[in-house]
């Protein structure tokens, strides 16, 4: 357990390295000129993990510390770059800087520190130091030739120029271009060189540059990097036609041409032919995948991203698109699978749960499309989709069975759960309407009332709008709306003469003033003729009790 920041309150689990010697050490001697390790000096995090208990520290010889070092360099090897995989190994990093007195390895070490945590904010800075501090001691004559020797090819230690390199890439991450510039400019180093210039609005620099570079010696990455800067698509045919028709980066680079002017057409024949000659091309693989859905060729926008989730399987929206694509070649249990890979990498995602929502309602699984609705009702607030809802509440009242033969039924709970929380935000006629259905399921005095009452809310939405009558789709709606809203009312009042006649009293308004707003607007349309025609038959009825009652 131990702490990585000044105020961190709670300590957390840590990787420590703990190194067990079963024989004597081998003999070495020790450098007192070793290079210095510059300190992090962050407003936030400690220079080193505090520890709450401290272990005796065993004393390891320069070999051992060679060991260690050697296993370090291989994990980064033979691991994938993550997060994950530098918290694993940096203990292997930080036992040799804290330890050795070895010239070579703690140059070595410290140099490997600098590409480790050159990314983040917080340790950029010190990276940029230590690189500049480290490029110094390779030129500095203070410790003598004997010791810098010692286990020299045994700790790996880096040329000159990759260490200059390091020290000019932390300068272009940290917005000191120029600097950088001038870096790469001594290195030859051209495409960093060029990234410069036009980070410096200067491509007319960059275009002299690979001109005279071009001069010199020709090559195909010359002349992709000549079409990227001026924008010339013959160039990128040159190089293609100078590869000998083999290069995969020439036809990747004419394919963005194409792509970066939304010419989604072109650019998917020579995206596809550019990972047909290197398939490991994240970056390809994924603008041909939404090329090609957007030319609606599904099955190689399926295949570009399937590869490109293989080598990148931390974008959701990768996951995303692929789901899409399956859904328009009609394979909805892959695009549900491939939904679920998507929320692993983005599980905040609202528009990713939603289309999980509506892939789970066309499987049937009755029960994800309930959580996925509350999930997104966390994240977004407010959120309505009728026709899922309506497919869940006819499930439920029908008894539909889901995709795991279970019953929609035992959901009914669940499902009023739910509305009951949407009704809370939405005022809709449609939630208010498919609320009443499942709560009239518990067939309960209360129920009842608690379904003509959620009626009668979706009455007064949906007749909010003065000109609800104008439209024809609103006006059928509304009429199938009173025929549900008599039944609740009748059901409701069976059994209770007091209740009957102030209810039916309220149904009989209701009715009248929907009967007259649609006989004013003389309808022809059957459909809407018909449902008037049960509308007034239902008012019949109920002016029929309330005639009943008075007689009582």
């Amino acid at each position: 357990m131990g702490k990585r920041t000044k105020y961190q309150l709670e300590e957390k689990s840590q990787l420590y390295l703990q190194a067990v010697i079963s024989k004597d050490i081998f003999p070495m001697i020790d450098c007192e000129n070793i290079p210095l390790s510059v300190t992090l000096d962050d407003e936030l995090r400690l220079e080193r993990i505090e520890f709450s208990e401290h272990t005796e520290e065993t004393h390891l010889g320069a070999v051992e510390e060679a060991v260690i070092l050697t296993e370090y360099a291989r994990l980064q090897m033979c691991q994938p770059k993550h997060k994950l995989t530098q918290e694993e190994i940096s203990p292997y990093l930080t036992k040799v800087i804290e330890n050795t007195k070895n010239w070579s390895l703690k140059m070595t070490s410290l140099y490997y520190r600098c590409s480790l945590e050159r990314d983040h904010f917080r340790t950029a800075p010190r990276c940029l130091k230590q690189g500049q501090s480290l490029e110094q001691e390779y030129n500095d004559g203070k410790a003598p030739v004997a010791r810098r020797m010692d286990l020299f090819f045994a700790s790996g230690m880096k040329p000159i120029w990759i260490l200059r390199e390091e020290v000019a890439y932390q300068m272009l991450h940290l917005d000191m271009i120029k600097a950088a510039l001038e870096a790469y400019t001594k290195l030859g180093l051209w495409e960093e060189v060029i990234t410069c210039y036009c980070r410096l609005n200067l491509n007319h620099k960059a275009a002299e540059i690979i001109q005279k570079q071009l001069c010199e010696k020709p090559t195909v990455k010359l002349w992709c990097l000549l079409g990227d800067i001026t924008g010339d698509m013959s160039h990128y045919e040159t190089a293609w036609k100078l590869s000998g028709e083999k290069s995969g980066r020439a036809q990747r680079q004419w394919g963005y041409y194409y792509f970066t002017r939304k010419n989604y057409t072109e650019a998917v024949p020579h995206l596809k032919l550019s990972v047909e000659l290197n398939n490991i091309q994240e970056g390809a693989w994924f603008r041909l995948g939404y090329a090609a859905l957007q030319i609606e060729n599904w099955n190689l926008a399926a295949t570009a991203y399937r590869r490109y989730c293989a080598l990148e399987p931390s974008s959701f929206e990768a996951w995303n698109n692929l789901a899409k694509a399956y859904i328009r070649m009609g394979n909805i249990a892959r695009a549900r699978k491939s939904l679920e890979d998507a929320l692993k990498c983005d599980y905040d995602r609202w528009e990713v749960w939603d289309n999980f929502m509506v892939v789970n309602t066309d499987l049937g699984h009755f029960s994800e499309v309930i959580r996925c609705y509350h999930r997104i009702l966390d994240l977004k607030g407010t959120h309505l989709d009728v026709q899922v809802l309506r497919i869940l509440t006819a499930a439920i009242v029908n008894d539909i069975n889901d995709a795991n033969g279970n019953p929609a039924s035992r959901l009914l709970q669940k499902g009023l759960e739910l509305f009951g929380r949407l009704s809370f935000k939405v005022d809709n006629p449609h939630v208010w309407r498919t609320y009443a259905e499942l709560v009239a399921l518990k067939k309960t005095d209360v129920d009842n009332e608690k379904a003509t009452h959620y009626l009668q809310q979706a009455y007064r939405v949906a007749t909010f709008d003065p000109h609800w009558s104008d439209n024809e789709d609103q006006t059928l709606y509304i009429l199938e709306l009173c025929c549900d809203m008599t039944q609740a009312y009748l059901r409701c009042t069976a059994n209770a003469v007091n209740k009957k006649r102030k209810m039916l009293g309220s149904a009989k308004l209701s009715l009248q003033k929907v009967v007259k707003e649609v006989k004013n607007q003389e309808w022809t349309h059957s459909n809407i003729l018909e449902s008037l025609t049960k509308v007034e038959e239902y008012l019949t009825t109920v002016i029929n009790e309330l005639d009943e009652i008075k007689t009582m």
